[in-house]
């Protein structure tokens, strides 16, 4: 865990303000991304977004694939089982 300041003294992020002057910063933000040509920013957007989109993409396939896996398992069971026993589960590894 670290401060937001001191992320932003690593360079972690960009900025770190108070709470009270959060709008105001967005909005200075936003004015300087707005000065610029509508469709260069849409498409810098687009481009930065794009790296991300993957990534989401693979970890959600990843995702799908270990869910289906640990739905096979017999400690789900013994956890769908316990939860409508009202009960603690005793999981097994298994």
């Amino acid at each position: 865990m670290m401060t937001a300041r001191d992320a932003a003294a690593m360079g972690l992020i960009n900025y770190a303000v108070p709470a009270e002057e959060l709008d105001a910063k967005v909005a200075e933000i936003a004015k300087r991304i707005l000065a610029n040509p509508r469709w260069a920013v849409r498409w810098t957007k687009t481009a930065v977004n794009l790296p991300l989109r993957e990534i989401a993409n693979r970890v959600s396939d990843a995702a799908l694939a270990y869910e289906a896996l640990s739905n096979a398992t017999r400690d789900r069971q013994e956890a769908v089982t316990a939860f409508v026993e009202r009960r603690k589960p005793e999981f097994k590894g298994t």
